[in-house]
């Protein structure tokens, strides 16, 4: 029996390599989104922490207003790093959907070539079945001449 061989294998390895790498990438760039989220979520909760200090600190009596002063300078530089990070955040998010699009035209490539090989291996197969059946009929012809030739001669 012939051996299956797909002339285009190490065009589908290198296919699935570069799919591989695709998701790698993906994923750490969503890794990246994770980060920027933790970090967005670390701030926002300091900020509220923050401006419920001034809102106590603000309360009648006696006003701290060198601490409130501090607080409200340090409440900006937070909301200028919140600022930062939804930019970039939004920046990533079109990183990942640009990324998710080059894996899904990856994937497609390597399903062409795998769709293509199967349909190869078929054809060998079937090929491959044909030949043994000639084969066969073959050797059933030969042996029906030769009984023939025995009974005649």
């Amino acid at each position: 029996m012939a051996q299956f061989r797909f002339r285009l294998d190490a065009v589908l390895r290198l296919r699935r390599e570069e799919r591989d790498r695709r998701r790698q990438e993906l994923a750490a760039a969503l890794a990246a989104e994770q980060l920027l989220a933790a970090q967005l979520s670390r701030i926002q909760a300091e900020r509220l922490q923050l401006q419920q200090y001034m809102s106590q600190a603000a309360a009648p009596g006696q006003v701290p207003v060198e601490n409130l002063l501090d607080a409200r300078r340090y409440e900006l530089v937070l909301a200028a790093q919140e600022k930062h990070l939804q930019e970039q955040r939004s920046q990533l998010a079109a990183e990942i959907e640009r990324r998710r699009q080059v894996l899904v035209q990856a994937d497609t490539a390597v399903k062409v070539l795998e769709k293509l090989r199967e349909r190869r291996l078929t054809q060998h197969n079937q090929e491959e079945a044909r030949r043994l059946a000639r084969q066969a009929d073959e050797l059933v012809t030969m042996r029906i001449s030769s009984t023939e030739k025995e009974h005649s001669g």
